[in-house]
């Protein structure tokens, strides 16, 4: 579902403005507070996934002009068996970067690693530490 939508917007040129709801939304968003709590949970899961076998964070640290959306790492094997199990706890890691059926992947071994090896964890402003310890105990006891 996914891949049609993209191709829907691909092939869709028109330009869109914002609602006015979405933008009064934004409008009242404390962004100090979003950052904040984005950058907490990103520093809370490195410290908490950093020396797990099998998971490797793509970023070793967070500089100071970031804000985080998700908390990346790469999975030596069995990225959708975790998957499944996180989904199944109610924690949705998505794949945000398919291999585009234009490419033959073969031709790229890094692109082609990176592609089937990395997984994105929520981090955003939605959840707190509380969540952040349920994600990585969940993790945790998935390579134990």
């Amino acid at each position: 579902m996914f891949d049609k939508a993209e191709n829907v917007l691909d092939n869709d040129p028109s330009p869109y403005s914002i609602d006015d709801i979405s933008k009064s939304i934004i409008n009242e968003l404390d962004i100090n507070k979003l950052i904040t709590r984005r950058r907490k949970n990103f520093i809370f899961l490195l410290k908490a996934l950093k020396y797990i076998n099998g998971i490797e964070p793509v970023f070793n640290k967070i500089p100071n002009n970031i804000c985080p959306l998700f908390f990346p790492v790469y999975l030596d094997k069995g990225r959708e068996k975790l998957r499944k199990l996180l989904i199944n706890e109610n924690i949705y890691c998505p794949i945000h970067w398919p291999v585009p059926r234009q490419i033959d992947i073969s031709n790229y071994p890094m692109s082609n690693k990176i592609y089937n090896n990395i997984l994105s964890i929520p981090c955003d402003q939605r959840y707190d530490t509380g969540d952040m310890e349920r994600i990585a105990r969940i993790i945790n006891s998935y390579y134990l």
